[in-house]
């Protein structure tokens, strides 16, 4: 009598049966030959594939917190507590940025941890050296900038959005706007003309306006030429419009000339109104289109450069978006309002080198940061003292020229002359706004202006 196998055993032989025998299974290939392998070694999508992956993996040892599904960091938690400043991170890379200075800092439109950098040429540099760079770093991997972009001019000033993400624009100092693209070679994808049409000086500013469907590259040169781009052809501009105004303090009889500009800013979501700073220290309220288009009114004040602008964010529950901060070389900041041209609100002083850059809060109404030649970064909340600021760092024995704010108000970077940048941690206390604190800069915004007009009018006295 057969004895037929118990059901499971039946099962099992069959699969077994149905396996691909060790014959019929695929074999891998191993290159013994040196000249294969190196073959390999060197494809450019194999080399693609290495460098992605790597990065993922850097990033995962790096930190305890990072997910590599979501291709972000949960280092808020990790923050130093202090009672302002806290140093997070230092980036530099020696092969690319010794002896090279920052020249602008922007972040990441979609990745929250990771920022642009821009630098100028080497001071010695070689033939083989590319005059600008702009590096990609993520405070997830420290150790290495996550992309390198490269162009053959130095590269002044960068604008991110979030309406193109793995692009990244740049202005130079040959007057070349230029775009890269991380999912591109390391030199640029697009680059305008040097053409009469477009820019012929350095250009030290550029921002992205508009929305999904209808945004524009904005650019603005030292002879006082405003371009505008579409982003998807670079060659050459949609739109030009050169900026003129009679000197400060020149007589309303003299001729008008080219504003040369050092900075610009606009606000958010607005598409037609801009300032520039310029050298002679005045700042213009500008128009893009219209009757006047130009400069519609002037801010007088500074004596030196203006180095910075930054217009107030439009947040919270009142509305302070008719301000705006200026540095300068004068060794001031000051506070505007549109409303007030020609003379500023208050006037920051007591600096003893230069400042370069001054930013607000992108949370806070009543808090801004600066940095100056000394290597010092200064964070200020103007609802406890305008008269110093509440916490003062010496970052570097280097001049420290440029600075930027995470958008949830949590970190600044900034970056000095010789190349090296510092992400800075921002106490919880003075990232984040009380409820009151809308009410008490209102309070002392008209402190701050009656206080500015008894200095003006001591001043013309004397």
């Amino acid at each position: 009598m057969a004895i037929s196998a118990p059901q499971g055993t039946q099962q099992q032989t069959e699969e077994e049966e149905a396996a691909p025998t060790p014959e019929e299974a695929p074999k891998l290939k191993e290159l013994m030959n040196p000249a294969a392998a190196k073959e390999v070694m060197a494809n450019p999508t194999f080399l693609d594939f290495l460098n992605d992956t790597s990065r993922v993996m850097e990033r995962a040892l790096e930190s305890d917190t990072y997910d590599f599904m979501v291709d972000y960091t949960a280092a808020d938690s990790q923050a130093k507590e202090t009672d302002g400043l806290g140093l997070n991170c230092t980036f530099s890379d020696e092969r690319w940025t010794a002896q090279r200075a920052v020249t602008d800092i922007v972040m990441h439109p979609t990745h929250p941890e990771a920022f642009y950098a821009a630098y100028n040429a080497r001071a010695d540099g070689s033939t083989q050296d590319p005059d600008g760079v702009v590096l990609l770093w993520s405070a997830a991997m420290r150790q290495r900038p996550e992309y390198v972009f490269h162009c053959e001019s130095a590269v002044l000033s960068l604008a991110a959005t979030e309406f193109a993400p793995t692009m990244v624009m740049g202005t130079t100092y040959s007057g070349m706007v230029v775009m890269w693209d991380s999912r591109a070679k390391s030199t640029p994808v697009q680059r305008s003309a040097l053409s009469n049409n477009g820019h012929t000086y350095p250009v030290y500013s550029t921002t992205v306006v508009g929305t999904q469907n209808a945004h524009n590259l904005i650019t603005v040169s030292n002879n006082g030429r405003v371009c505008s781009w579409e982003m998807n052809k670079l060659v050459q501009p949609k739109e030009t419009l050169d900026l003129k105004t009679k000197l400060s303090g020149a007589k309303a009889t003299a001729k008008e000339v080219e504003v040369a500009v050092t900075c610009l800013a606009t606000a958010d979501e607005e598409f037609n109104q801009f300032f520039v700073g310029s050298e002679d220290g005045t700042v213009c309220d500008c128009l893009r289109h219209g009757a006047k288009a130009g400069v519609t009114d002037r801010f007088l004040g500074h004596y030196g450069p203006v180095t910075g602008i930054d217009l107030h964010p439009r947040k919270g529950p009142m509305d302070f978006s008719d301000l705006f901060l200026t540095s300068s070389t004068d060794w001031t900041i000051k506070l505007w309002s549109k409303k007030s041209a020609p003379n500023p609100i208050y006037t920051f002083e007591g600096g003893s080198d230069y400042i370069y850059d001054a930013k607000w809060s992108p949370q806070h109404p009543a808090v801004f940061a600066s940095v100056d030649g000394t290597g010092s970064l200064d964070l200020w909340h103007l609802n406890e003292d305008s008269e110093m600021p509440r916490h003062k760092v010496q970052v570097s024995p280097h001049a420290m020229n440029r600075l930027r704010w995470s958008k949830d108000g949590k970190r600044i970077v900034t970056g000095n002359t010789h190349g090296q940048v510092y992400m800075y941690d921002v106490a919880q206390e003075v990232a984040m706004p009380g409820d009151r604190e809308w009410d008490k800069f209102d309070e002392t915004l008209k402190g701050l202006a009656e206080s500015g007009s008894r200095a003006a009018a001591q001043a013309e006295r004397s």
